[in-house]
């Protein structure tokens, strides 16, 4: 799923991942997991910028998809620069979506970041707005003009709701989901995976050694702790002390 920066690719991700869950071992890989640094921040007028394909680490995110392939029966990615991406990735993609979106409710989503003060660098602009108008649609317009007729994209109008863009994307689903039925998640579960004979579910825990203890694992590209489901009461009674 890509598109414009605010443009509703995540929330759909994140929709369509839960609806998937339902049926089959689904995993979320978000590009914006895969940022770094780079000392490639600035715009020709000297201001900097976060935007642009230096700013995300490829090689990680084709990695984490990867290791994401190797124990789901789906995985869902999503980036506002996806299709930027390696060539050898750009070829797992059985679907894409393109998430349409105007410059100004880009502009208005951006300036409501962080609880209304916008998300742009403060020292380099009046707000969101002009941050937009600088460095965040030019970045998309330059991204559109690079990968344009790359692939096939399904594209989802920008006037669409959200349980519209749901409903359009699950119908690319449809066959795929009912060839596929042996996959389905086990009981009680979204957002289990598999890890050759064990299961692994996603748990909130952040102690490093008794997560380690217990057989968890660190996923780096989706920053999550997933333990084995089959701990016995002992080991959960663990799990749930570690949490607290």
């Amino acid at each position: 799923i890509t598109g414009a920066s605010c443009s509703g690719k995540t929330t759909l991700a994140r929709l369509l991942v839960q609806r998937l869950a339902r049926t089959v071992s689904v995993e979320h890989v978000e590009q914006d997991n895969h940022r770094r640094r780079s000392s490639h921040n600035r715009l020709p007028d000297g201001r900097k910028t976060w935007e642009g394909p230096q700013f995300t680490d490829f090689a990680k995110l084709h990695a984490s998809l990867l290791d994401a392939r190797s124990c789901c029966a789906c995985v869902v990615v999503d980036g506002y620069l996806l299709l930027d991406c390696l060539p050898e990735t750009r070829q797992l993609f059985d679907h894409i979506l393109w998430v349409e979106c105007s410059k100004e409710l880009v502009a208005t989503r951006r300036q409501a970041r962080k609880n209304g003060r916008g998300d742009f660098p403060t020292q380099c602009y009046r707000d969101a707005r002009e941050y937009v108008e600088a460095a965040v649609w030019p970045a998309h317009e330059a991204y559109v003009s690079r990968v344009e007729g790359m692939s096939a994209c399904e594209r989802l109008p920008a006037g669409e709701g959200e349980d519209q863009r749901l409903q359009r994307a699950l119908r690319l689903f449809d066959g795929w989901l009912g060839e596929r039925s042996h996959a389905a998640a086990p009981s009680g579960g979204g957002g289990v995976r598999a890890r050759g004979a064990r299961q692994y579910i996603e748990c909130p825990y952040k102690h490093k050694e008794a997560a380690k203890a217990l057989g968890a694992r660190w996923d780096a590209g989706q920053k999550r702790w997933y333990a084995p489901s089959d701990l016995g009461p002992a080991q959960r009674e663990a799990l749930l002390a570690a949490a607290r």
